[in-house]
């Protein structure tokens, strides 16, 4: 199963084991630090912000996180927010292993078909 994400009009297959919650941020949650990092604080702790927009060089996407939404992942121990601009569901989806098929992208683990004959990425979670 796989949680569908947009970005501007790019779609992203999350896997829906690591997703624990999404939320609007608000400006007080995202503090500045030096080197141009970006953190998420959830509760005290202090999450990476991974902006989607960014890593996959996706123009139109909304870049200003408190107009986006965060969904927070926990991979392989570690936990992370991640910037998406839309919240698209819940999915089951056929995947396909991308390295065997294609080569290795990083950050992506596979690709599936959507409707319409749409492709989507899925996120390899401790990739991202």
């Amino acid at each position: 199963d796989g949680m569908s994400v947009r970005v501007a009009g790019e779609v992203f297959i999350l896997p829906l084991n690591a997703v624990m919650e999404s939320l609007h941020p608000r400006e007080e949650d995202l503090p500045p630090l030096a080197g141009g990092e970006r953190v998420l604080v959830e509760r005290g702790e202090y999450l990476p912000l991974v902006e989607l927009w960014k890593v996959f060089d996706v123009d139109g996407a909304k870049t200003e996180a408190t107009q986006g939404i965060v969904v927070i992942l926990q991979s392989a121990g570690r936990r992370y927010a991640l910037l998406v601009d839309q919240l698209i569901g819940q999915h089951q989806v056929v995947v396909k292993n991308l390295e065997s098929n294609y080569r290795k992208v990083p950050g992506m683990s596979a690709a599936t078909l959507l409707g319409a004959g749409r492709g989507a990425l899925r996120g390899e979670g401790s990739g991202v």
